[in-house]
């Protein structure tokens, strides 16, 4: 059995890969079985999805495919989006339709995560990635805290209104609430 040695390295001493780079290792196979996404330049393994997460995202998925103006918008799910030296990967983006694009998507009418492990990264980190890229609207559900919290006003420093909300509205979504406690329902 091997034995892990435990490393210390410094955050200034790990490479940071451009966007170019990333792209080419995407293309070359080589990062076909894992799952990653580049953040700050750097690879970073996804949380595993359980099973109440498919369901979350399976459920927000039909949503938004019923009540989005699918003339205008396209709903992905789990695609990426080109954010400077980053590549997030949320569970669910509503993008403008543009036709085919050479590269992934610069900016969404509206992002989802859902949350189940990746708090920090969903509550801290990605904020600040999704302000940058001008999204207006930026919900992350949270299943195991049973809430929502909805980002609105990004800035270049980050969202300027982070609030936990019972009732989930986006600009691009005229007149349509979602009520958290209608997607988290059936969990349980």
């Amino acid at each position: 059995m091997a034995v892990q040695v435990p490393v210390q390295v410094r955050t200034e001493d790990l490479y940071r890969m451009a966007l170019d780079e990333y792209h080419q290792l995407v293309k070359s196979g080589a990062l076909e079985e894992a799952r990653v996404e580049l953040i700050g330049g750097l690879i970073v393994a996804m949380s595993a999805k359980t099973p109440a997460h498919e369901y979350v995202l399976m459920w927000l998925s039909e949503w938004l495919h019923t009540h989005a103006d699918r003339v205008r918008y396209e709903v992905r799910n789990q695609s990426a989006l080109t954010i400077i030296d980053s590549e997030p990967e949320p569970d669910l983006l509503l993008v403008e339709r543009q036709g085919f694009r050479p590269y992934h998507p610069a900016t969404a009418a509206l992002v989802i995560e859902v949350c189940v492990s990746s708090h920090r990264r969903d509550l801290r980190e990605k904020p600040i990635l999704y302000a940058a890229a001008d999204v207006p609207d930026y919900w992350v559900v949270d299943v195991d805290g049973r809430c929502a919290v909805h980002y609105t006003d990004p800035g270049p420093g980050g969202y300027a209104t982070v609030r936990e909300v019972d009732v989930l509205t986006a600009r691009a979504l005229p007149q349509q609430n979602l009520p958290v406690a209608d997607v988290l329902r059936d969990l349980g």
